[in-house]
């Protein structure tokens, strides 16, 4: 998946209505993949490692973890 792929694929997720008011953020604030990996927005950052680490052909259970982790820690 190219990465222009990747930010088309975050935008659809990152563009739905409940997450965008449930998140506290603005889509339009966020140009680029890397933007939303650097994101101190919780919603957008896990949303962008999710898509990233996909990308990178891990296993679902290795981007659970490390988003769970990130949330724990965060949240």
């Amino acid at each position: 998946m190219a990465f222009t792929n990747n930010k088309k694929m975050m935008e659809a997720v990152l563009l739905d209505k409940d997450l965008m008011e449930f998140g506290q953020y603005n889509i339009a604030n966020i140009p680029s993949l890397y933007a939303a990996l650097d994101s101190d927005n919780i919603v957008v950052n896990a949303v962008s490692h999710i898509i990233k680490r996909a990308d990178e052909g891990d296993s679902s259970n290795a981007i659970y973890k490390e988003v769970n982790d990130y949330l724990k820690h965060n949240i």
